[in-house]
């Protein structure tokens, strides 16, 4: 029995490291969860690469072996129970962190914890909400004191000078209920973040990635948590270390070739200039064509050269926080950086150069009331010329001064924090009630996002950065169909029946699906609506190609239509055939390249690349063949409006039983000219996708 004993205790261990992006529950408690999502999470990536560098570091080295899993609940399927009894077969410890917690995913993360615990694993539990509570707080709040009473770690701070320390601690069974991290760490030598294999498949966007350069952020604003959590004083990561993970990145079989730069001020980084000098070389010499948004100050273009140089780039659109158009609110929130008078001007800049402005804009800010909120949306479309705004309501974060100034006054707020997300009233507005509030928060977005909006900056958006206005756009706009914030939505919502959030009933499997019926044919009754707004606003300005730019008319007659088309197919044949052999000759120089670099090169990896690059040159051709077919197509039309007066009269008609009034030559003719456009809008999104 002894030998046994310290034959375990010298054997080397196996640790396996589960890191859990959290999603929230929607107000009928059902956790929010999509079939394909749109922004993968950072701090998930953070913590992989953190973990993963950890890992290969050696310090466990004939000691513990660490495998890590990652999971991003808005696109995948957390059960516990069952992610538990699989790992626990054969680990000695599992480590479950769910990480980059904000207050309202704060609920949910609770409750996977609680669970995770009784399934026999250690749980952690870090990120903006237990890290800002306790910034301005001398004591434990409630809702983390319960999670501490039942036996689940909080861990307040940056971990990434002491993330090997802690996974010491789990792996020798010494695991302290709370790690409050006071130094906020150096990111200059720090891991940078890492996709988790697989992750960007569960994207609708698989070519898209995030990264962080710094933290923290210079300014004082009354709303922020940035400043309590990370810090006034900015921390950067170094330079060659970020383009490094771009490049990597970019050859791996990921291939990310667009970025959200999450930094809460990119324009206050140092080194912004070193990064940006090494994207443009990064084109010109490696031919690493790289594109991304940052969120900026309103005061960032007056940067001598930063505009020029982020255009150069690589940079489509910039996220900028105007947060009111009223400068009373400006002052009471401390945003004294923010000038009205120079909006305009500043969204001009960035336009000057073809790059895009989204705006952040707060409803409900002290001197808001339901008509100002309004008519701020429309100036900010028709004055200040922003091309997206994302609307949000004011809402007291914790870690944020108004939360300690409210909780210091004894005000009034909102006990379920999973409510607080910034489009739910969550405490009392003095001009406004909290229905009236959540009225001007919508009719907001409806104001802004209007039909002669998206046109009118669609045609001003660079030729370069059409597709990418055009999919922001859609995802906007298909947000609002399920009066849901776009930041929190991805494409086609799934609701499982059985994970629902405590003290809300489980229906049964007849009335889940009835009423999940009815919400699915809603919705795509909405997204049906959508196709053809977005169709329509695609014809009105879609980019044409260069021989439509030149040939100064349109050929609009049936014969002429197929005959361009069946020339349009047989020089696509000849294509093909052309690069059929250009394939079988890079084929053959992979080949010859693999032979002359073994043993340097691995099998697998040479074959990865000549695959890589196969696949490429297959879809730049598909990709020109469905731009030349879609602009055929659609040869002469700049709207469907004709189109829909015709089926809505054909609609009217059968309403009322007129029958005889249809023209069933007619009805077939458009038919096959709405197909042929709603083929063609189709094609389009799919060349861009496919790229």
């Amino acid at each position: 029995m002894i030998e046994r004993a310290e034959r375990n205790r010298d054997r080397e261990k196996r640790l396996d490291v589960v890191l859990i992006r959290p999603a929230k529950y929607d107000d009928d408690g059902y956790v929010i969860r999509y079939w394909r999502g749109v922004l993968p999470s950072n701090t998930l990536c953070c913590l992989y690469g953190l973990t993963d560098a950890v890992a290969k570091s050696g310090r466990f080295a004939g000691r513990a072996t660490i495998r890590i899993h990652a999971y991003d609940e808005t696109v995948q399927r957390v059960t516990p129970e069952k992610i538990a009894r699989r790992l626990r077969r054969r680990s000695d410890c599992v480590l479950v962190c769910l990480v980059g917690i904000q207050s309202n995913q704060f609920p949910r993360a609770a409750d996977l914890a609680r669970r995770f615990v009784a399934a026999g694993c250690k749980a952690m539990i870090g990120g903006f909400h237990v890290s800002g509570s306790l910034a301005l707080s001398h004591q434990m709040p409630p809702e983390c004191q319960e999670l501490l009473d039942a036996g689940v770690t909080l861990v307040k701070g940056e971990v990434e000078d002491v993330w090997g320390d802690m996974l010491e601690d789990v792996i020798e069974n010494r695991v302290r209920p709370f790690y409050d991290i006071v130094e906020r760490p150096d990111l200059t030598a720090a891991p940078t973040p890492v996709i988790p294999p697989g992750y960007m498949r569960r994207f609708l966007f698989k070519r898209f990635g995030t990264i962080d350069t710094g933290r923290g952020c210079p300014f004082d604003c009354s709303f922020c948590t940035v400043i309590n959590v990370q810090g006034r004083k900015m921390r950067f990561r170094s330079p060659e270390r970020i383009l490094q993970r771009i490049r990597e990145n970019y050859l791996s079989d990921d291939k990310i070739i667009y970025y959200v730069i999450t930094d809460d001020n990119f324009a206050r980084n140092i080194y912004w200039e070193k990064i940006f000098d090494g994207l443009i070389r990064m084109r010109t010499e490696e031919n690493i064509i790289i594109q991304f948004m940052m969120q900026l100050d309103v005061k960032a273009h007056k940067l001598p050269n930063f505009v020029r140089k982020a255009a150069e780039a690589g940079c489509t659109q910039v996220f900028i926080g105007v947060e009111s158009l009223n400068p009373k609110n400006l002052e009471a929130t401390a945003k004294s950086q923010n000038h009205v008078e120079d909006y305009a001007g500043m969204v001009e800049t960035w336009h000057s150069v073809g790059i895009q402005v989204h705006a952040a804009y707060i409803t409900g800010m002290p001197y808001d009331t339901p008509e100002s909120i309004v008519a701020d949306a429309e100036r900010l479309s028709r004055e200040i010329k922003a091309d997206q705004t994302s609307f949000f309501m004011m809402t007291p974060l914790p870690g944020s001064r108004d939360h300690a100034e409210a909780m210091a006054a004894g005000m009034s707020l909102d006990r379920d924090l999973n409510r607080f997300d910034s489009f739910h009233a969550v405490w009392d507005h003095p001009n406004m009630s909290r229905e009236q509030w959540f009225a001007a928060y919508q009719k907001a977005w409806e104001r802004f996002f209007t039909t002669d909006h998206n046109k009118e900056a669609l045609l001003r958006t660079n030729i370069h950065n059409y597709w990418g206005m055009f999919k922001g756009l859609l995802w906007y706009r298909g947000a609002m169909i399920e009066s849901a914030h776009p930041l929190l939505t991805g494409f086609f919502r799934i609701k499982d029946r059985k994970e629902r959030r405590p003290g809300y009933p489980i229906d049964s499997l007849w009335v889940h699906w009835r009423r999940r019926w009815r919400e699915v044919k809603t919705l795509l009754k909405g997204w049906g609506k959508l196709f053809f707004e977005m169709q329509e606003l695609w014809l009105q300005t879609r980019i044409p190609t260069e021989k439509a730019k030149t040939s100064g008319a349109w050929r609009e007659s049936l014969g002429e239509y197929l005959s361009e088309l069946k020339r349009r197919l047989h020089s696509a044949r000849e294509r093909l055939n052309l690069t059929v052999g250009y394939v079988k000759t890079s084929l053959e120089q992979n080949i010859g390249a693999l032979r002359n670099s073994l043993p340097g090169l691995s099998l697998p990896e040479a074959g990865r690349r000549a695959g890589r690059r196969l696949q490429e040159t297959g879809q730049l051709w598909w990709h020109r063949f469905l731009e030349r077919i879609s602009s055929l197509a659609v040869r002469g039309v700049s709207t469907r409006r004709h189109l829909d007066r015709f089926w809505q009269q054909t609609t009217t008609f059968w309403r009322q039983r007129t029958y005889w009034r249809i023209n069933p030559i007619l009805v077939f003719w458009n038919f096959l000219r709405d197909v042929r456009l709603s083929f063609s809008f189709a094609f389009s999104l799919l060349a861009e996708q496919v790229l």
